[in-house]
């Protein structure tokens, strides 16, 4: 967690962010299990806050190689993911206290096969 001006061009909505560190992939699974995470803090701490995803799974990983012989259709999508490139930002969350936004940030970033950092902006 770090302050920086620069980070300012990043955050659109809300004062703390996710993001991703390097190049990956973050399956429906992964995306679902950041969900439920935020869903059960709402309902726990009774929080009525905002929450921006950018990241949404909607490229679709079909069962076949590429490698195989033209004809006999494209095979089943057996897995949906999206496409993260570094530094993109995964998630963005608007006024919280700052114990409560870590940790539904760690707790979101350990469910995600990519690594991320937590940035924090205060503008008031």
């Amino acid at each position: 967690m770090y302050k920086n001006k620069e980070v300012y061009k990043t955050l659109c909505y809300g004062n703390w962010l996710l993001r991703a560190k390097n190049f990956g992939v973050v399956t429906l699974r992964q995306y679902e299990a950041c969900i439920k995470i935020i869903k059960f803090f709402k309902r726990v701490n009774k929080l009525k806050t905002m929450f921006w995803f950018y990241v949404n799974p909607l490229f679709g990983i079909t069962a076949r190689a590429r490698d195989l012989r033209l004809g006999r259709g494209k095979g089943r999508i057996f897995k949906k993911v999206a496409i993260v490139k570094q530094g993109a930002r995964i998630l963005e969350i608007l006024e919280l206290s700052e114990m409560v936004a870590k940790k539904i940030l760690l707790c979101c970033s350990k469910k995600l096969s990519i690594e991320c950092s937590i940035i924090y902006l205060n503008l008031w």
